[in-house]
């Protein structure tokens, strides 16, 4: 069991954490760096985010030896699976990463103290943090409340037999050639392009792929417009945080 503080006013055994670093520090930025030559400078390209790297530690507690040891146990294999989910409840926000170990963990016993101190590196390939995840019907703009583009998933219903198009920002659009009928529903990923019917995988049912995020601070429309019949639109839009 971790505890977030010190149970000392009802000591019981498990982990306490110290110190919980990288999960509010900017991940690391990085790029090509071309110098231009015989001039000033560098040529202006793109750069990126690293991953989020996290640091926890503490210490442990353990009445008897053998305790210690299931304890240690228990670190030693955490996220068996592979993948975890890291969720934090801080000034007044929840946010949250998906995860891997990165590094073993460490697990120091303090002599016969009882006592050990442990620490645990994990790393989040995908550095954002998303929070709550808000609903917009279309014609409404959008937003979300975190500090970094985020990217909707768009949500289609309807009976649209000769599929239809999603108009976004500056001019972009999302074209969907494959018909939908009453009772299906579409769901687009702005963050591969990708289309599922009902669940399923939809191969060759893009037209035209143009996707797109909704900045911080800022509303965008999505406006469905069916080549036939009629159909509605919900965004949904995650709080992003980096």
């Amino acid at each position: 069991m971790f505890h977030g503080t010190d149970p000392r006013e009802d000591p019981v055994e498990g982990f306490v954490f110290v110190e919980f670093e990288g999960w509010n520090d900017s991940p690391s930025v990085r790029g090509d760096a071309v110098e231009r030559p015989a001039a000033h400078g560098d040529f202006d390209l793109p750069t990126t985010r690293g991953p989020r790297l996290i640091t926890i530690s503490g210490w442990c507690r353990a009445r008897a030896p053998e305790v210690m040891g299931h304890l240690r146990s228990q670190l030693m294999a955490v996220l068996p699976e592979g993948v975890g989910r890291v969720t934090v409840d801080e000034f007044g926000v929840t946010t949250w990463a998906d995860v891997r170990v990165y590094g073993a963990p460490r697990f120091r016993k303090r002599g016969a103290s009882g006592y050990a101190d442990w620490s645990l590196s994990l790393r989040a390939p995908d550095p954002r943090r998303y929070g709550a995840t808000h609903e917009f019907p279309g014609g409404e703009p959008a937003y979300h409340y975190g500090n970094f583009p985020a990217v909707p998933e768009l949500i289609v219903t309807g009976s649209m037999p000769s599929g239809y198009a999603i108009a976004g920002p500056d001019g972009k659009s999302f074209v969907v050639t494959q018909g939908l009928s009453a009772g299906q529903t579409h769901r687009i990923d702005m963050r591969t392009g990708w289309v599922t019917r009902d669940g399923v995988l939809q191969s060759g049912a893009v037209g035209r792929a143009e996707v797109w995020e909704i900045p911080p601070g800022a509303g965008i429309t999505h406006a469905l417009q069916p080549v036939s019949g009629t159909g509605s639109l919900l965004t949904r839009v995650p709080d992003t945080f980096i």
